[in-house]
């Protein structure tokens, strides 16, 4: 809708003033009101049908996504790998540089997938770990 009938005046350029044109003959001021009332009405369903689609799109992709994911269930006293993450990576080790370190072992259970670790000399890490950045070590 053009600006000029939001407000509910109608411009028209010269030329049109002559000569009439489907613009200027089919416009209705009433019949304009309703529809604006019945897209109105339209784009509140519009935008609930859209969110439903997407919780759907989202839903099915979890479920995919989760297909795929192989849970890591570990028990204290098991040892383990660490990934080697930016903030425990060696800074003089480049590319070729070891992705896992340790082993560790397993020393406590706080929640669900995150354990404490402690080194072969008895020390314990100092921060929790998230199974997801552990790996079985099998020697």
């Amino acid at each position: 809708m053009p600006y000029s009938m939001a407000f509910g005046f109608e411009v028209v350029i010269p030329l049109e003033v002559g000569l009439s044109t489907i613009w200027t003959e089919a416009y209705d001021a009433s019949h304009n009101e309703e529809v604006l009332a019945r897209d109105l009405d339209l784009a509140n369903e519009r935008r609930e049908n859209a969110l439903i689609r997407m919780a759907d799109y989202q839903k099915q992709l979890a479920k995919t996504y989760n297909q795929k994911v192989q849970h890591r269930e570990c028990l204290v006293g098991n040892l383990v790998l660490r990934k080697v993450v930016g903030n425990t990576k060696n800074s003089t080790d480049e590319k070729l540089g070891p992705n896992w370190e340790g082993p560790y072992k397993i020393v406590k259970l706080i929640g669900k997938c995150v354990y404490y670790l402690e080194d072969s000399k008895g020390k314990q890490v100092q921060r929790p770990w998230n199974s997801n950045n552990l790996k079985k070590y099998y020697h």
